[in-house]
């Protein structure tokens, strides 16, 4: 049994079956000599004619070569069960782990919020709003209100000044700043950093402003200057103008997506 135990707790499976091996030897030559002294013992006691012969339970019919093969076989079973719960309950486990696990979502660059309140903020059905792009908004610290008195002002992100946006705010109205996301205005503070070999043809109706090349990484430096401005200026959106290049036989852009 000591000797079954050592095989049982191998590590590898060539060790195990050499084991198996050995065991059966041992028990083959352990048989053929109980079987030739057990001969040898009944030649030697004659057995009385009147001793009525006893007939052997079924167990004791057995040699000790089909027993040890039967409790091997047994053994292995307990062993293969044993190691298939394992199995099971490893993979079980690692099924649960994966399903606890949150699901991956797209990594992109986040935009902050133009507010700089950690919120965002989208128009509600149905607001009122105003556009004012030629002229800067007039307005002072004495004002109580505005005429219109409108929910939403769309104003330039240029011309209005970061006290123009703050005392609209305080008004209770959300600031919407206004820029050319996909052309060239000569008249812009920044518009020195636009390379001629990035503009197009001219604006319809607008002949001094150009299409821009909005895959020019010089172009999307620029407008990127832009929405910061927007931001720092606390600017609650921005409406960028001009993204429709596409539908003009220009270029091909697909800048609203970049802005956006």
């Amino acid at each position: 049994m000591r000797r079954l135990q050592q095989i049982l707790l191998g590590t590898s499976s060539p060790d195990l079956i050499k084991g198996l091996y050995d065991l059966l030897s041992m028990a083959d030559r352990d048989e053929y000599a109980m079987t030739d002294r057990d001969e040898y013992a009944a030649m030697k006691q004659p057995r009385a004619a009147s001793m009525p012969l006893q007939k052997q339970p079924w167990y004791g019919r057995l040699s000790r070569r089909a027993i040890i093969i039967a409790g091997i076989v047994a053994a292995l079973i307990i062993i293969g069960l044993a190691v298939g719960l394992g199995v099971g309950l490893s993979s079980g486990h690692d099924n649960n782990d994966n399903n606890n696990e949150p699901e991956s979502s797209p990594t992109s660059t986040p935009i902050p919020p133009p507010t700089g309140n950690g919120t965002s903020w989208q128009p509600a059905v149905n607001s009122t709003w105003q556009i004012v792009l030629k002229e800067p908004i007039m307005i002072s610290s004495e004002n109580r209100t505005t005429d219109p008195d409108v929910e939403i002002f769309d104003i330039d992100l240029f011309t209005n000044s970061n006290e123009t946006i703050s005392l609209l705010h305080g008004l209770g109205k959300k600031v919407i700043c206004y820029f050319s996301g996909g052309s060239y205005e000569p008249y812009r503070p920044d518009s020195s950093h636009f390379r001629s070999q990035d503009m197009g043809k001219a604006l319809d109706g607008w002949g001094d402003e150009k299409w821009l090349d909005i895959r020019s990484e010089s172009v999307r430096d620029i407008m990127a200057e832009r929405v910061k401005l927007a931001f720092e200026k606390g600017c609650d959106a921005v409406d960028p103008d001009n993204v429709d290049g596409y539908v003009r036989r220009a270029m091909r852009p697909t800048w609203d997506k970049w802005l956006s």
